[in-house]
């Protein structure tokens, strides 16, 4: 949602629930807050059961966002809030037992993240096309 006077896009605010900063007398903050509302489900694939040879490219930015995520100074997602699968565990159970978490704990208002670092397929066929991403065993 955009500020109107600024244009700018509004940052969520901290739920009332969250630990609010507190600053020593040279102003620098002392604690962290945490975004409380926030939750994510992160897959990462690099390597597949059945293919081999695939980049590492694709760990590596799950795993980055992961970090990013969770920094007290970024995003500050509490890790209890962040799920977290990596190659063998993003198979079609894990990634949907990884989503049916993410809807029972995200309740109405929060904020919830699904990140897919990983490879996908096109199939045509006589007019139309559909995609999919690949989960481990793919």
């Amino acid at each position: 949602m955009k500020d109107p006077k600024t244009n700018e896009t509004a940052i969520p605010e901290l739920s009332a629930s969250s630990s609010t900063p507190s600053h020593n007398a040279q102003g620098t903050q002392t604690g962290q807050a945490k975004f409380e509302q926030g939750y994510a489900l992160i897959v990462g694939i690099s390597s597949y059961k059945y293919i081999s040879g695939l980049s590492e490219v694709t760990l590596k930015d799950a795993l980055k966002l992961h970090d990013v995520i969770r920094d007290a100074n970024l995003c500050a997602y509490p890790n209890k809030n962040v799920k977290l699968l990596l190659s063998e565990q993003a198979t079609v159970h894990g990634i949907r037992d990884g989503l049916r978490w993410l809807a029972q704990v995200a309740s109405t208002g929060a904020t919830a993240l699904i990140y897919f670092s990983g490879h996908g397929l096109k199939v045509s066929s006589t007019g139309s096309e559909k995609f999919y991403l690949l989960t481990y065993e793919s």
